[in-house]
């Protein structure tokens, strides 16, 4: 199978001001091989990526070997919405993978920091819906869908993204769900982010910053 992965988002900064108040940084070299081992190994593989430049954007780039990649500033404000910047970076990643015009089969839409804790190969992927990975929960609220792993055969992969720019980039993600009929859930259940059984969302220590 032929998948094309677009990884959306930061990859890394040292100092994230999070909208949550966390004081922590993301750095992809902490879960770039253990992504490989459980999602890309056995798969014919191209990568795309809407990012933003950093410090160790060479290495990024050498890691990866992207088949397209854009890069913009960063936006560490938290007090800017955080729907809207995780939204754009979202959408033009997939905008990059329509783009191309070669032939793949799936695509998985992911985040830089994301520790799996178990084999892509396990989930219950439909080839005929979108797939997003499980229901999710915000305190009582459990009508959500968990928005950090998505698999999509490259039929729907432009209606979804249609779909999506019609949603406004201030709702949450976590939403985006609603505006679909019909779609698939790979793994049963909805969890808390701290409960997930697929992966844990790795933040690096400011104290442990990279030299």
């Amino acid at each position: 199978m032929k998948v094309a992965v677009g990884l959306f988002g930061i990859h890394y900064v040292d100092n994230l001001n999070h909208w949550m108040g966390w004081k922590h940084g993301v750095d992809y070299r902490e879960t770039f091989h253990n992504q490989f081992s459980h999602i890309y190994s056995k798969h014919d593989v191209k990568y795309y990526s809407a990012t933003y430049y950093s410090d160790i954007t060479n290495e990024l780039m050498n890691d990866y070997k992207f088949t397209s990649i854009t890069f913009n500033d960063i936006d560490n404000s938290s007090d800017t919405n955080q729907w809207v910047k995780r939204s754009k970076t979202f959408k033009n990643t997939i905008k990059l993978m329509l783009e191309d015009k070669t032939e793949w089969d799936l695509a998985i839409l992911t985040r830089y920091d994301l520790h799996f804790k178990e084999s892509f190969y396990n989930l219950d992927i439909n080839f005929d819906k979108v797939n997003f990975l499980c229901g999710a929960r915000w305190g009582d609220d459990s009508d959500l869908v968990d928005d950090n792993f998505y698999c999509i055969p490259r039929h729907l992969l432009k209606s979804f993204y249609d779909t999506i720019e019609t949603i406004p980039e201030t709702i949450s993600s976590h939403q985006y769900h609603k505006w679909f009929e019909d779609y698939n859930l790979m793994i049963p259940g909805h969890w808390y982010s701290h409960e997930l059984p697929m992966y844990n969302i790795v933040r690096i220590p400011l104290t442990n910053k990279p030299d």
